[in-house]
């Protein structure tokens, strides 16, 4: 590869890049292949980790970005570091399938809440940059694990009674805030996004609305957890 790299240069020109960019595709997707291979055979999470590394620092095509960012949260998570994953995830874009990187993005923030890292998460949500959510409907589900524990049956009833004057006064900002409690707390179950859906709709935020419509409808796709 590096040979041919010095090759290419020498000889210059638009031919020369177009060839170049090539044979670092065809390195990028062997490398790739060779890392899917190494996650099914048992390789260490740090080895698949730091080859993922080395990919990202030949290309950064959608390709690239996509396939690293699953070794990534898969690595990070068998090491216990969901936090890690989270940082990758919300830094990089989703080229495909932004229902699919919310409902990751959501479920490793929920890891994260699990071994009582929530620090890490409020210093995450600090950040204005978040490439992963256009909409700000990720930072929005994160955010309900902040300052938060699990709700007692008490809690519930009363908030029961809060999203009935809620309703009756048509007060649209506080139903969001308990659909988003619901989605983050409460089963995960494509009813309860699609509620969250049509309440964003009533809010005006249509776009976080139509991603949490696609976001239920992979969930029912995918079925229970």
């Amino acid at each position: 590869m590096r040979a041919a790299d010095l090759g290419i240069l020498r000889a210059g020109g638009v031919a020369g890049h177009r060839v170049s960019e090539t044979l670092h595709a065809h390195w990028s997707h062997l490398a790739l292949s060779a890392i899917r291979y190494g996650m099914e055979a048992g390789v260490p999470p740090e080895v698949l980790a730091h080859e993922a590394s080395l990919v990202l620092a030949v290309g950064r095509g959608d390709v690239e970005r996509t396939a690293t960012t699953q070794v990534f949260d898969y690595a990070y998570r068998a090491l216990g570091r969901p936090e890690l994953a989270l940082s990758v995830l919300v830094r990089e874009p989703a080229p495909t399938g932004p229902a699919e990187r919310l409902l990751l993005v959501v479920d490793v923030a929920r890891a994260v809440f699990a071994t009582g890292r929530t620090r890490y998460l409020a210093d995450l949500l600090a950040f204005d940059d978040w490439p992963c959510d256009p909409t700000g409907l990720g930072r929005a589900m994160v955010s309900q694990l902040i300052d938060r524990a699990l709700p007692t049956r008490e809690e519930l009833a009363a908030r029961r009674r809060t999203r009935q004057r809620a309703f009756e006064n048509n007060d649209w900002a506080t139903l969001r805030e308990l659909a988003l409690f619901d989605v983050m707390w409460l089963q995960d179950d494509p009813k309860l996004m699609l509620a969250l859906s049509a309440i964003l709709k009533m809010n005006g935020a249509h776009g976080q609305a139509d991603l949490a419509a696609a976001a239920a409808r992979s969930m029912a796709e995918r079925g229970p957890r």
